[in-house]
């Protein structure tokens, strides 16, 4: 469900954010004027303030009077075409850099009042590259190989970074004509910039699989793929970083519940931290999951391609009751996490979730061994859980593990384990 629209309570909403006749009459003709007032109460809905719904209104405004002009008399007549040499019209002239997003939110409304399609916007300098292309890999990763979302939306961020290196790198030469040392040329640049072994591991895999897809789609006649070079990463070969337990229980007493903001961190460093959930799953979880009566969280097929029931212990189930009742905006969306600024609504960004960890940690004042996210909340939970005796299987199964070889890592943080194993040190001979 994308999210209903209201109907306007106000049947002149405009009327609330202008007073003078003369603006009011630019509104109330044209083509987007039977849906003027309804954008207007679309943007006050998602919580934006008094000024941005001004200047979107002013933008939408000049737009309206412009298709008028060029002999647009129904809004489903607006085509991408029509918003790109309106946008390249006002970038020209040095004027109005917010009109993009302004287009947006009336191209937004428009759709889901089912007024236009789907409509991307081009302006010639923020165009989405290779847009058409990146859609069919998407299609390709969803259908052929099956990935989630997460994963997909991770892999077309790499073919997007090889479309863009290629870009500025390259003269204008197709696709087609891709050769093995652009390939190598690319990888050199962007493993040196970035000398992380997981980092380098990642940009192989990614520019592999959307190298094996051009030529599953006929764009390349050859395997381009086999001139990827290999980059040597272990990845159990280190061992997990991780806060100590009471270090966790500090970070979530010292979140402030006293706002919809505090109650809402509060829910995701718990669904973390105590479940296990990664970012994505928190980012998505949906108020349909949460089966109260039985105290189950059930969450679909996600990175692990499985869907998995978890349990819901009374603190997770108390904070989340709170935060649903107090906290939660009450916008019409199916997720349980929401953004609290403009636009009110669902987490957009993947790193979202990762993000409220971070300040979560900045504000403790507590500093993490390792790069602050989800995944260091996830390591925590694991190597308590192992130091207590669970089993690796049970272990596996609460964080979603598809292979036990990936959970077997913990194991070398196992400390009563391995101090029962530990051999004696050897002393020096008495003279």
């Amino acid at each position: 469900m994308e999210g209903h629209i209201r109907p306007a309570r106000n049947p002149n909403m405009v009327d609330d954010y202008f007073v003078a006749p003369s603006c009011l009459r630019r509104y109330h003709h044209g083509p987007l004027a039977p849906y003027i007032d309804g954008l207007t109460m679309f943007l006050h809905d998602r919580g934006y303030k008094r000024s941005s719904v001004r200047l979107v209104l002013c933008l939408v405004s000049r737009f309206n009077s412009y298709a008028a002009g060029a002999g647009v008399r129904e809004a489903n007549e607006i085509d991408e075409a029509l918003v790109s040499r309106f946008l390249r019209r006002l970038l020209a002239e040095g004027r109005f850099r917010d009109a993009p997003r302004a287009m947006k939110h009336m191209l937004e409304y428009l759709r889901r009042s089912g007024v236009v399609g789907t409509v991307s916007i081009n302006n010639g300098a923020g165009a989405e590259l290779g847009a058409e292309l990146l859609k069919r890999y998407d299609q390709h990763l969803d259908a052929v190989r099956g990935l989630p979302v997460s994963t997909r939306q991770d892999y077309c961020r790499g073919a997007r970074r090889l479309l863009r290196w290629l870009q500025k790198r390259r003269e204008a030469r197709s696709l087609g004509g891709l050769r093995g040392s652009d390939i190598v040329a690319f990888i050199t640049d962007l493993a040196a910039a970035y000398p992380s072994g997981s980092w380098r591991n990642r940009l192989t895999s990614q520019t592999r699989l959307f190298l094996r897809f051009l030529r599953w789609e006929g764009t390349l006649d050859v395997d381009l793929d086999r001139v990827v070079p290999k980059v040597p990463h272990w990845r159990l070969a280190s061992i997990p970083r991780h806060l100590r337990w009471d270090h966790v229980r500090a970070l979530i007493r010292s979140i402030d519940v006293s706002t919809p903001c505090g109650l809402r961190d509060k829910v995701v460093l718990l669904l973390i931290a105590v479940l296990g959930m990664r970012g994505q799953e928190v980012r998505t979880l949906r108020l349909s999951d949460i089966a109260w009566r039985s105290a189950e969280i059930h969450l679909p097929q996600t990175k692990s391609c499985r869907a998995r029931v978890l349990p819901l212990p009374h603190v997770v189930g108390t904070a989340l009751a709170k935060y649903i009742l107090h906290g939660r905006p009450r916008v019409n969306a199916p997720q349980v996490i929401l953004r609290h600024d403009a636009p009110l609504g669902p987490l957009s960004s993947p790193s979202a979730v990762g993000r409220i960890v971070t300040r979560s940690l900045r504000r403790a004042k507590i500093t993490p061994p390792a790069r602050p996210g989800t995944q260091l909340l996830r390591h925590s939970l694991a190597t308590r859980l192992v130091n207590r005796g669970v089993p690796i299987k049970q272990i596996a199964d609460l964080l979603g593990h598809r292979s036990i070889d990936t959970t077997a890592i913990y194991s070398k943080v196992d400390l009563n384990r391995l101090a029962a194993v530990a051999l004696p040190f050897p002393r020096r001979a008495a003279r």
